[in-house]
């Protein structure tokens, strides 16, 4: 089991530069995976922009994939906080439910979400991301 911290809301601020802009984070990314069990902060607990969703059925390699950086546009380097895939929330096609709720509450009144379901969900929204398509994992 694994737990993962997504952002679920776009980082923005009052930046003029698109360079900036494009370097954040953004809705699907995953922060960080952790082992179960993993003790997260208050801040991590209750930003609005974040939600932590602990997976019963999901492996450590596949958690991995996900946190997996993109290449910048030389391909020198990996940019550590860019990711090749994230989970399209938008297309959630499960309407309302338990998780799209969760997804949806900024209060965060359930601090983490434990996902016990098969990952035929997961699978169908996580997505690579169309700047990352030359990199193989």
């Amino acid at each position: 089991m694994v737990e993962i911290l997504f952002r679920v809301k776009d980082k923005k601020d009052d930046s003029p530069s698109k360079a900036i802009e494009v370097q954040r984070m953004h809705r699907g990314d995953v922060v960080v995976s952790m082992p179960n069990g993993q003790t997260w902060s208050d801040r991590e607990k209750t930003n609005p922009a974040w939600r932590i969703i602990q997976f019963s059925s999901m492996t450590v390699g596949e958690a991995e994939a996900l946190t997996a950086g993109e290449p910048d546009p030389a391909l020198t380097k990996l940019n550590k906080w860019k990711r090749i895939r994230k989970l399209d929330f938008d297309n959630i096609l499960i309407g309302p439910g338990k998780f799209k709720d969760f997804l949806d509450d900024d209060s965060r009144a359930t601090p983490v979400f434990k996902f016990t379901g098969n990952m035929t969900l997961i699978d169908s929204i996580t997505i690579t991301k169309a700047n990352a398509d030359s990199v193989v994992i």
